[in-house]
């Protein structure tokens, strides 16, 4: 029987690797998730959170992404608290209601859209298939992670078509 500190240090070698494994696969989905029939550029409307919701809720809905059940059930976590996580970026997301298929829908505008007590450039929808779910809080760790990053910030603010955001969303990914 090895001894108890050598126990630990299997513990805690062990737990690495495997959250090395989790994020591995957390950072393939992110890679998987994003569609460039999901983003958009540039788009100003009325209507507050809920006009984006629903904007990037059509495309979602459009491509067979979601339904209608899953962009109310993102409506009722907006109402609840508001999804912007940093100066630049809100997160909509589901309370409990699953995507038909893993999503992130991106708006990126260059006017900031009030949202909350921020106002936001990004807006990343983000719908979770029931199979895809163990990695959610690893996709928004990643997401948040990057954008509280000054200099990951300002290279996603320079992207102007789909193929530059995702090479400079998956720039750091391993």
């Amino acid at each position: 029987m090895p001894h108890p500190r050598s126990q630990r240090k299997i513990r805690t070698k062990v737990a690495g690797v495997l959250e090395a494994k989790r994020r591995g696969q957390a950072h393939r989905l992110l890679r998987h998730v994003l569609q460039p029939e999901l983003f958009a550029r540039n788009v100003q409307l009325q209507g507050g959170p809920d006009a984006y919701i629903d904007y990037l809720g059509s495309l979602c809905i459009a491509g067979e992404f979601a339904d209608e059940d899953f962009i109310r059930d993102v409506h009722l976590r907006e109402r609840i608290s508001s999804t912007a996580f940093t100066e630049r970026l809100a997160i909509p997301h589901s309370i409990d209601t699953y995507a038909a298929r893993s999503f992130i829908a991106v708006l990126h505008n260059d006017t900031s859209i009030p949202w909350g007590r921020h106002d936001v450039n990004f807006v990343l929808l983000i719908g979770i298939a029931r199979e895809d779910m163990g990695y959610f809080r690893d996709v928004l760790d990643i997401i948040i992670e990057l954008f509280s990053s000054v200099d990951d910030t300002m290279r996603l603010m320079q992207t102007d078509t789909f193929e530059e955001f995702l090479r400079a969303f998956t720039h750091d990914l391993g």
